[in-house]
């Protein structure tokens, strides 16, 4: 099976020969990459052609600064084959990822999207974590998607079916903050199937900063509207405009507006606390968490429980088998 290897990138020289390299010694080899360059200003684009050079499955896109979604939309245009790996400019691929998804929609031919797990690693490449696994089972797809969104797919990971993608459309750039989720939740409207393999066949670089509260309210904000367009979908009535859906939104009563500023805040600092302890800024990830605890976010609960009690119940049944 082909597969073309999509990598946006924007000043992206400080990772990019690793993220490439990673890429190029995959175990599965009949792929083309397809490396885009976003308007770059630093020698992201000299590294990006010394590649296409060495390697004839290279092919490199350069133009302005398009942001992500609109890039990876002219990239799939482009691209030569049906299946679409991404990937991006700062993470590594595990060296059997290909193989492994591959081996993974050929057993499960339904399929239209899937991603894998993923290990946390910091701007040094040290593993600092591993994902929750969420929707690696069917009803766990179905389970989420009745809550809401489809959550669980880490973007870097998927390999998706292209003409599915461009049957919704691709991706929309005024969601560029959350331009995945939004991906995800109209291939699942049109009847698409998603799921995730429960393998850890990427390494995710972590980054945080003092912006990262603020990007991820962002974040949460754009998750909340792309739920609400979903939902007018299956409705079978016109999505909400930004404007319309802020006008919904704030004519709500006062304690569900409290609620769900609540919950978004709570999401926002769980958030930041991973992208501080990726950055190993431990004054912040403190606070953070504090505040994700006390404000009552659902991901640190999880963590808790996957971390600290399934160990635990595995030594008992354990114990009990023996």
């Amino acid at each position: 099976m082909q597969v073309s290897v999509v990598i946006p990138a924007h000043n992206a020289q400080k990772h990019l020969q690793e993220a490439v390299d990673s890429v190029l010694n995959q175990t599965h080899r009949d792929f083309e990459l397809i490396l885009i360059d976003d308007g770059s200003t630093d020698a992201t684009l000299t590294i990006m052609r010394e590649f296409e050079e060495r390697d004839q499955r290279v092919r490199v896109i350069s133009h302005p600064n398009w942001g992500i979604p609109r890039s990876l939309n002219h990239a799939i245009e482009q691209a030569r084959n049906e299946w679409i790996a991404r990937m991006d400019a700062d993470d590594i691929m595990h060296p059997e990822r290909l193989e492994r998804q591959v081996a993974f929609v050929q057993e499960n031919p339904d399929l239209d999207v899937t991603g894998t797990l993923v290990t946390y690693i910091d701007q040094r490449g040290r593993e600092i974590g591993r994902c929750h696994p969420v929707g690696t089972t069917r009803d766990s797809i179905k389970e989420t998607r009745q809550e809401g969104l489809i959550s669980g797919i880490y973007h870097p990971t998927v390999l998706m079916r292209r003409s599915t993608v461009q049957s919704v459309g691709g991706y929309r750039p005024e969601l560029w903050t959350a331009e995945d989720i939004d991906l995800w939740a109209r291939i699942d409207d049109a009847g698409a199937k998603v799921l995730v393999q429960a393998e850890y066949l990427l390494q995710y670089r972590v980054h945080g900063g003092s912006s990262a509260f603020g990007k991820t309210r962002d974040v949460e904000l754009a998750r909340e509207w792309i739920r609400a367009c979903s939902l007018n979908r299956r409705a079978g009535i016109a999505e909400p405009t930004l404007e319309e859906f802020l006008e919904q939104r704030n004519s709500r009563p006062l304690l569900q507006r409290l609620n769900q500023n609540r919950r978004e805040i709570a999401d926002a600092c769980y958030r930041t606390a991973v992208l501080s302890y990726g950055t190993r800024d431990y004054l912040r990830l403190i606070v953070y968490v504090a505040g994700a605890t006390i404000l009552g976010s659902p991901h640190v609960r999880r963590q808790v429980e996957w971390r600290l009690l399934r160990p635990v119940t595995s030594r008992l049944i354990r114990t009990k088998e023996a």
